[in-house]
């Protein structure tokens, strides 16, 4: 199996093309999505519960975590728990912006009962490449246990307008994979492979990288659940996550006025396209 999954919505057009596009090749995926785009748009992630795909947490204001620091990130990531909440959403994976973690994410990740998710494949579709050219260079990396890593929302520092070209990889993407004995599938209840906790070019100082799937026999697994009543039990996190290295460059993608700089000033010692 593989996992497709989906940054930065929901977005009121290119979600819903995105939710399409699965739709037509009978294919699921998880989208890890923005509190502050989820009050704009719950009607989205309903859909996205309904049509049988997985939604976890990608944070409310997409900050990155080794610059915020743990009371900023904490406040934020209970937006948006609440704005998930209150879209009868309670997600069991969180995806932190950029996969960048800090010293303090594991513990946040377990309090709130997340597992926290990285990729193994990145698409770099918020260059604005082709199709395409995405799945040429995406290919090499589709192998069972992979998470591929596109976005269906615009962020700042995107180089790029829209996210048609991301819409148009979905087809051809699920065609690949199925190529391979690989049937895409939600991060939820049957993932079993091991998953990175964080982005997959920073090496992790704790020398575990990575996360296991479901743990066997677990009752709820991370994936999205609906919300009845009280939240669900939230499966524990496994291991510890380590922080982005210390003194790590800025990240492209910031949003201006929280303290990175856009994609354009990423410093000339580290390559944007190993950031995802």
């Amino acid at each position: 199996m593989l996992a497709l999954t989906f940054d930065d919505g929901p977005d009121t057009r290119w979600t819903a093309a995105v939710l399409d596009a699965l739709a037509a090749c009978r294919a699921r995926a998880t989208f890890f999505v923005l509190g502050e785009r989820v009050r704009a748009h719950p009607e989205l992630v309903a859909r996205a519960v309904a049509e049988g795909h997985a939604v976890g947490v990608h944070g409310d204001a997409h900050l990155r975590h080794p610059d915020a620091g743990r009371a900023a990130v904490a406040a934020d990531l209970a937006a948006a728990l609440a704005a998930l909440a209150a879209a009868g959403v309670a997600p069991g994976r969180w995806r932190v912006p950029w996969g960048a973690l800090a010293p303090f994410t594991a513990e946040l990740a377990a309090l709130h009962g997340l597992a926290l998710t990285g990729w193994t494949a990145d698409t770099h579709d918020w260059r604005g490449d082709r199709a395409d050219a995405m799945l040429a260079a995406v290919e090499p990396g589709l192998a069972p246990g992979a998470v591929v890593l596109c976005h269906d929302g615009i962020g700042s520092g995107a180089r790029r307008r829209d996210c048609a070209e991301t819409v148009a990889l979905v087809g051809p993407l699920v065609a690949a994979a199925r190529a391979r004995g690989l049937e895409p599938v939600a991060l939820d209840a049957a993932w079993r492979a091991p998953v990175p906790r964080g982005n997959p070019a920073w090496p992790d100082p704790q020398g575990s990288p990575e996360s296991p799937g479901a743990p066997a026999g677990s009752p709820e697994a991370p994936g999205a659940r609906a919300v009845r009543g009280a939240p669900a039990g939230s499966p524990e996190v496994p291991g510890a996550t380590a922080s982005a290295p210390a003194g790590s460059p800025e990240v492209p993608g910031a949003r201006p006025g929280r303290g990175t700089p856009a994609r354009p000033d990423v410093p000339s010692r580290v390559s944007a396209d190993a950031l995802g």
